[in-house]
């Protein structure tokens, strides 16, 4: 049976009304429980978030930056510290007013953790649902219910491969789509690089979507073509080869990839291997490539104008020279940061199984499907992170094979929100009720008190719901979740409810 339950990204602005209603809430429970100037503002990421003056008057919504990652490997993986290490030996921020507000904050016991958790989810009775809560300060457990259980993370797996991307590429390096020569006089080579974001017009500076334009790049293209005299015929191809293996993961279900969960995964795509922007999910081109090349051709033709004739025809083939010299135009991706933050706001599949490969790449493995799994797992075990019962089949958490438990995911968490080399991954987390993937959730009286609070990663695939994320509770005191529910058949939606409900009670909770 299919793995997918959802659409792979949630696109459009939220609604502004809704937005209104839970700054407003924030507002309520900031003024109470945490302390003005803790916290960093995230970079804007898309426009489909609230504008930086709405984030910037809700101090639970930005990133927290006076956290800093110990070298410990049982921290890393959810444990106590090591012996030699004080659990409340990380240093504090002056630009931020410092972190005593997160690590003097009175820590929640594990009996009212329980306790609170086990109110929340009376109310979806039959959903199974394992968690491991940690105090983001220490590493300490403060709840652990199954949380070593490996189970279907669903696109919580994203967290792991956004992990290994940030690991490996510099977060502000992009990536370039470059048009060049080919071996005949009038051949041009469209090179792709795992920008899949590229957009059909101009480059647009300000967005991630379309931040490099093919539009942009023929009219580049055209002045070079026209210096060298190339009049005539014109003929466009598509290189793919920077990418191995099959575009698609033997993983997934072919009524997933038919219902445009995932397409065909290579270097060079438009809107993430959709026909537009604001496309449906299955809304695809049969070869996300051949389209690009398509759109590139058609705006070379209007480019040239009279100059020479392009050919309808685009064909695939390697690039003869990629040196400097045989360049004819380029342009450039938003960062890889950027494109990270993208990725976690609106679930986007496509992204997450081409930027990963671009990780593998750069860090000499394979970039087919078991070569980029093998990739990210193997950057799991280098954090130290709980790598028991993990099974990883591809990136972007769409495979039904995938297993990862809950301590796993929590300790990815607070290595997240702890080590200043992911702070675009903590900047990409949705925010309850307001942005990306929650932004029509946390919406209940049962979860209010995590609307504009609680940010996270969510996960929804027939079988399995998952929820991990960060919260301040109601004393100030940072904690990171994760949250793994089993969906009963046709209970989706009241497992993500649970799911919900159980971190709204984190950030209700002082729990003692």
């Amino acid at each position: 049976m299919p793995a997918s339950a959802a659409p792979s990204r949630t696109r459009g602005p939220s609604r502004a009304g809704r937005v209104l209603i839970g700054v407003l809430l924030v507002l309520a429970i900031v003024a109470v429980a945490v302390p003005v100037g803790l916290f960093a503002l995230p970079g804007a990421a898309t426009g489909g978030s609230p504008s930086a003056d709405d984030v910037a008057a809700v101090p639970a919504q930005r990133t927290p930056t006076a956290l800093a990652a110990p070298v410990d490997p049982g921290i890393a993986a959810g444990g106590t510290p090591s012996s030699g290490m004080s659990p409340n030996s990380l240093p504090s921020s002056g630009a931020t007013g410092g972190s005593t507000g997160i690590t003097t904050a009175p820590l929640p016991t594990a009996a009212g953790v329980a306790a609170a958790l086990a109110a929340a989810r009376t109310a979806a009775p039959g959903v199974d649902v394992s968690a491991a809560v940690l105090d983001a300060a220490t590493g300490r457990s403060v709840h652990q219910d199954g949380a070593a259980e490996p189970r279907l993370p669903a696109s919580n797996l994203k967290l792991l491969s956004s992990l290994a991307i940030l690991t490996t590429l510099d977060p502000q390096s992009r990536l370039t789509t470059a048009a060049v020569r080919g071996t005949g006089r009038g051949d041009v080579v469209l090179v792709g690089a795992g920008d899949v974001m590229l957009g059909s017009g101009a480059s647009n500076a300000s967005a991630i979507q379309g931040h490099a334009g093919l539009q942009t790049l023929a009219a580049r293209t055209a002045v070079s073509l026209r210096a060298a005299g190339v009049t005539g015929t014109v003929r466009v191809s598509v290189d793919t080869t920077r990418f191995s293996g099959p575009a698609l993961n033997p993983a997934w279900y072919a009524d997933d990839v038919a219902a445009g969960q995932i397409g065909a995964v290579g270097p060079l795509a438009l809107w993430s291997g959709h026909t537009r922007p604001d496309a449906a999910p299955g809304e695809r081109p049969t070869d996300p490539a051949l389209a690009a090349g398509q759109a590139f051709a058609t705006a070379l033709r209007a480019a040239l104008g009279s100059t020479a004739d392009v050919a309808p025809a685009v064909t695939r083939t390697a690039a003869p020279v990629r040196s400097a010299a045989a360049r004819l135009g380029a342009v450039d991706s938003a960062t890889v940061g950027e494109q990270v933050q993208w990725l976690l706001e609106h679930s986007d599949n496509d992204v997450a199984e081409a930027l990963t490969r671009v990780a593998a790449r750069a860090a000499g493995r394979s970039t087919d499907p078991a070569g980029t799994a093998a990739f990210v797992r193997d950057t799991v075990t280098r954090l130290g992170l709980d790598t028991r019962g993990l099974v990883i089949t591809d990136a972007c958490g769409l495979a039904d094979s995938n297993r990862v438990s809950a301590a796993t995911l929590a300790g990815a968490m607070r290595r997240i929100v702890t080590d200043g080399r992911f702070g675009d991954a903590v900047a990409g987390l949705p925010v309850a009720g307001l942005t990306g993937t929650l932004d029509d959730r946390f919406t209940g009286d049962a979860d209010a008190a995590g609307a504009g609070v609680v940010r996270a990663k969510t996960g929804t695939l027939n079988e399995a719901s998952t929820l991990t994320g960060y919260v301040m509770d109601r004393d100030g005191r940072l904690l990171v979740f994760a949250f793994m529910a089993s969906n009963p058949p046709g209970a989706t939606a009241a497992a993500r409810g649970a799911l919900d409900r159980a971190a709204a009670a984190l950030a209700g909770c002082g729990c003692r």
